[in-house]
């Protein structure tokens, strides 16, 4: 013979939402968390021309116009992303 159970539970307005602006809060943490470890990332070239929307050759011609700093390592030319980001906000391009 088979039993079925049905169970209803309710939750409390204020349980609900003290569950709901916890995780909020925890997900703005790992959002601010994230967003300070890329600003330090390094990007290659082809990488800042795809995040500005330019060519490379465009991203060249600010280089050389040292409209954006640029940092080598070996034959690397590379961009920080703080400083790409700054530069895209500022619509100096």
């Amino acid at each position: 013979m088979e039993q079925i159970l049905n169970f209803k539970i309710e939750i409390p307005d204020e349980f609900k939402n003290e569950i709901i602006s916890g995780v909020v809060t925890q997900i703005k943490d790992l959002m601010l968390n994230n967003k300070a470890e890329n600003q330090n990332d390094l990007l290659s070239r082809a990488e800042t021309a795809n995040l500005l929307k330019i060519s490379l050759v465009k991203l060249w011609q600010l280089t050389k116009d040292k409209v954006i700093p640029v940092y080598k390592i070996g034959n690397k030319v590379l961009y920080k992303r703080s400083e790409v980001e700054q530069l895209f906000n500022s619509n100096l391009l």
